[in-house]
């Protein structure tokens, strides 16, 4: 569906809708690296897990202090900021409807591929009656757009999964040693 492989650097203009901008930066990193964007942050959806900010209104941006002490100003800066972000697209994601499956949705099988290992996926599950679902998304990483709040998580690597316990382990090794992680999924409608 998307493929991405590269590093980029691009603008990004959004209207500040209040002081708190509700993100995270990966601690101490330089230039301050998002570790986190809130889901009722305005600033989701334009800044991603894993981008870096590197300027912001016209300013060279070093640390997430220096990040903080223009978005946080109360009245001396603009609502407009404009943010310079260095973007590695540091993964490529297929993602193939699987024909013939039945039940009360569709079945995805997805492909995820990183340049490099340790890069968070994104997603919360829980045991739900044999099954795991998707129980949270975490807004601006990999897996926000790509699942869904319920979809259900039926084989990792090609092995069927019924439990948290054989998954989380399952998923972690092949993003951390294998850089590549397949799985299949079951999208209820």
């Amino acid at each position: 569906m998307s493929v991405r492989s590269s590093v980029t650097e691009i603008n990004v203009e959004v209207r500040r809708k209040q002081y708190d901008p509700k993100i995270e930066f990966v601690e101490r990193s330089r230039p301050p690296k998002v570790k986190k964007v809130g889901y009722n942050s305005y600033l989701n959806g334009s800044l991603y897990v894993g981008d870096e900010v590197i300027g912001l209104n016209d300013e060279e941006i070093r640390t997430a202090d220096d990040f903080n002490r223009i978005v946080c100003a109360r009245s001396n800066e603009p609502a407009r900021l404009r943010i310079r972000v260095r973007r590695d697209c540091y993964y490529k994601i297929n993602i193939k409807r699987v024909e013939g499956e039945q039940g009360n949705g569709e079945v995805l099988d997805l492909e995820i591929k990183w340049r490099r290992g340790g890069m968070p996926l994104g997603v919360s599950m829980e045991d739900n009656r044999g099954r795991i679902t998707i129980s949270e998304i975490q807004a601006g990483s990999i897996a926000d757009g790509n699942f869904h709040y319920g979809d259900v998580m039926t084989h990792v690597n090609g092995k069927r999964v019924t439990d948290i316990k054989s998954a989380r382990p399952a998923i972690l090794e092949a993003i951390n040693n294998n850089k590549s992680l397949y799985f299949k999924i079951f999208c209820i409608s």
